[in-house]
């Protein structure tokens, strides 16, 4: 289960450790060993719940070495799934990944946000150029007929 997992993580870049129901760690991707029976979302999900935490890590951020390349998020998204057979949870999986840097995505589509900006851009002038012909034409024709009756 370990080399499907590493083979899966190559593809997804998600960490993935299974545990039994007692929270003992049975296949992983990473280094872990022993349990992981005190992390909390894995409590839960050996109790039965699906559950998604975001956690911030400060510490590991500042003192990777490619944090420029691998970690430019200064959190990770863990997810705690309960393995059910039968009505019954036989254990857990316990996914965690960095997500995708808002800057790094906003680069990745900035062809879109240009091609937006010049839409947006020449609607602004039609609708403008328009309302000014609407709202310009009888000032004109007021001043004219003004100026067609003038008696002075």
């Amino acid at each position: 289960m370990s080399e499907l997992a590493g083979i899966s993580q190559k593809t997804t870049l998600v960490g993935f450790v299974a545990v039994d129901a007692q929270g003992k760690i049975i296949a992983k991707t990473g280094t872990d060993t022993g349990t992981l029976q005190h992390v909390g979302e894995v409590q839960r999900a050996l109790n039965g719940d699906v559950v998604s935490v975001a956690r911030w890590r400060e510490e590991e951020y500042r003192n990777h070495s490619l944090r420029s390349v691998s970690r430019d998020t200064k959190f990770r998204v863990y997810v705690a799934h309960p393995v059910i057979v039968a009505d019954h949870v036989v254990g857990a999986v316990y996914l965690s990944r960095t997500p995708s840097n808002l800057n790094k995505y906003l680069f990745q589509q900035r062809h879109i946000f240009v091609w937006l900006l010049i839409a947006v851009l020449i609607s602004a002038v039609l609708i403008g150029a328009f309302l000014w012909r609407f709202l310009t034409r009888p000032m004109h024709q007021l001043a004219k007929a003004g100026a067609r009756n003038c008696l002075w």
